[in-house]
């Protein structure tokens, strides 16, 4: 039996998904979700990459569709969620990817960068979890998964608004999953270390930056992309159905040396 047959998993951040470049989070869970069974939705902003993506998948005998999604914009994430659950009946997953990056440090960091890399960070995981409540509520259920990142859990010499954001999203990770308990929605956060994906490919080539990481991480490597989807999947699935609340951290050891 697959372990996600039928069910409909909508992904944000997903367009770096095709087999012959470097994957996103969101393209391999969108790959490993497809390949047990599941209904993909890839949203992004980037179209021709999210059409690309879903045209691949669909070319692979998956079931798979792109959808161009402003995290930040309320009225998007409502017309793209009727449209999922009008077109499949559904929507049992949300992954929640999509985010910013900044390397400010807190005395130098410019107000607008701050209210962008929070509004996209933050707010798109706030209405993302809101929009699909009310599907979700009325198909007896769901999974939301969201992405934060190790930053939660120390600090650096620079990353200010970056960090805020990765804090936040496992404390409201936390909260939700209380408040969303009695309409059997979970909600689950994963904190990936350095992993390779477009996000980080700029210090990943960086050999001084490269090695200067993997000699504080105790299993000796980077992670990949296929790391983390992995854990999405166990969230999403009913393998984890008397999980909620819980804070998955997939970063080789790091956290656990500090």
């Amino acid at each position: 039996m697959h372990r996600f047959n039928r069910k409909v998993a909508l992904i944000t951040g997903a367009a770096h998904a095709s087999r012959a470049e470097l994957m996103g989070f969101g393209g391999a869970a969108a790959w490993l979700l497809a390949g047990e069974g599941g209904r993909i939705v890839i949203t992004d902003i980037d179209d021709d990459l999210g059409e690309h993506a879903a045209a691949e998948m669909r070319d692979a005998g998956h079931e798979a569709i792109y959808a161009n999604l402003d995290v930040t914009d309320e009225s998007a994430w409502q017309r793209v969620v009727k449209d999922v659950s009008d077109r499949f009946g559904s929507l049992d997953t949300l992954v929640n990817i999509a985010g910013l990056q900044e390397r400010h440090s807190v005395h130098d960091t410019p107000l607008d960068e701050w209210k962008r890399v929070m509004e996209v960070s933050s707010t798109g995981v706030f209405l993302g979890m809101k929009a699909v409540i009310e599907p979700m509520r009325n198909s007896g259920g769901g999974s939301i998964v969201n992405i934060s990142s190790i930053a939660a859990r120390g600090g650096q010499s620079y990353g200010s608004a970056y960090y805020m954001s990765r804090g936040g999203i496992v404390a409201y990770s936390r909260a939700a999953s209380v408040q969303l308990a009695r309409h059997r929605i979970r909600v689950n956060c994963i904190l990936p270390g350095w992993t390779l994906t477009p996000f980080t490919e700029h210090l990943y080539r960086s050999e001084v930056q490269r090695e200067s990481r993997v000699k504080r991480v105790p299993l000796g490597r980077w992670g990949r992309p296929e790391d983390v989807a992995n854990a999405i999947l166990y969230f999403a699935s009913d393998e984890s159905s008397y999980v909620t609340g819980a804070e998955l951290i997939i970063d080789g050891g790091v956290i656990a040396q500090l």
